[in-house]
């Protein structure tokens, strides 16, 4: 079972979420509420470059092309907490170690609700990780947006 974890910071401390049994994006977008979020795509850093996958589909490259950012969204979960889901690819020729994504949940003023960083288990080339990133407060409603402030390879 693929195992992450994704330490959150926010007004009430930190706080240290596990994931396991990731669900595909798709699986997760909703209408969501009136007052809430506004779900769909989030914004990403400057990427380094683009690329098209073996599927057709468009990916922003990071860590100096060795990943590719596709389908980064803020989307709900069945139970309806607000998440963050996306795909990242290893288009590298080699085994990446770990993957850290530095993922940020933002009110209507665009301040900080809840941030920290999420990794992955080493990737193989060619290898997708589908994260999910489950908002960890309990306010979901001043949710404006989120999104993916940074990504590292270490």
């Amino acid at each position: 079972m693929d195992r992450r974890t994704f330490v959150a910071t926010g007004a009430g401390g930190a706080v240290l979420l596990g994931t396991g049994g990731m669900l595909g994006a798709d699986a997760l977008l909703s209408d969501g509420p009136e007052n809430g979020p506004a779900y769909g795509s989030i914004p990403v850093p400057e990427p380094s470059g683009s690329t098209t996958l073996d599927n057709g589909r468009r990916a922003s490259l990071y860590a100096d092309g060795r990943v590719a950012l596709f389908g980064a969204s803020l989307a709900s979960q069945y139970t309806g907490v607000p998440a963050v889901v996306g795909r990242l690819r290893n288009v590298s020729g080699s085994a990446i170690e770990q993957v850290r994504l530095d993922i940020q949940f933002l009110d209507d003023a665009g301040e900080l609700l809840a941030g920290g960083w999420v990794g992955s288990d080493t990737l193989a080339p060619g290898e997708v990780w589908r994260f999910v990133v489950n908002y960890p407060n309990n306010d979901p409603k001043n949710i404006a947006t989120a999104r993916v402030a940074g990504i590292e390879v270490v």
